[in-house]
């Protein structure tokens, strides 16, 4: 079903499907310098009734999409889906991750979330007279403010906005990282 072809909810927000979740792993797997993402595709049921189900691997970690997919392109975009949602979660724990989500990762990923939940996340930048770090982002989702802290550049400002609303939104406190930009 097209995007456009979806109904609004309550508050006048189209609903977005999105098919960008191999994109994204694939752009995670670029910038943090290993090979492609591989994928592993299943096909089960009659012929006139397949049903598919998928697994991504990434650097060495196997990833399993949720079951029942009519497509074997739905069953990739949720075994990315899951992926993705899964390193999110762990970033305290696997140590090249942080460096990762210096990227844009977090924008597209808060994104996804917040289309989830039928928002769209509104970014919003501000700059002090002066000082080695002038940028703040506030990233406001669903009536909610997340603040960022200070950056050197705009785009900066907008990608640690969005990590402090993605972590936020998974209850990990955005000062248990020790990221730095160059």
């Amino acid at each position: 079903m097209a995007a456009a072809a979806l109904a609004p909810n309550a508050s006048g927000i189209r609903p977005v499907k999105c098919d960008a979740f191999k994109s994204w792993l694939q752009e995670y797997a670029q910038k943090l310098g290993v090979a492609a993402p591989e994928y592993h595709t299943l096909k089960e049921g009659p012929c006139h009734e397949p049903i598919f189900k998928s697994a991504v691997l990434i650097d060495g970690a196997k990833f399993d999409s949720l079951p029942g997919f009519f497509t074997r392109k739905a069953a990739e975009q949720s075994a990315a889906e899951v992926a993705l949602m899964e390193i999110v979660e762990s970033i305290p724990t696997i140590g090249r991750i942080p460096a990762a989500l210096e990227t844009g990762l977090c924008k597209n990923l808060l994104q996804e979330y917040a289309q989830k939940m039928n928002y769209i996340p509104s970014y919003s930048l501000t700059r002090q007279a002066s000082g080695i770090a002038p940028f703040t982002c506030t990233v406001e989702i669903g009536g909610i403010q997340y603040i960022g802290p200070a950056a050197r550049s705009k785009k900066e400002a907008e990608i640690k906005g969005a990590r402090t609303a993605l972590l936020a939104t998974q209850g990990i406190s955005y000062s248990s990282f020790r990221c730095t930009f160059l």
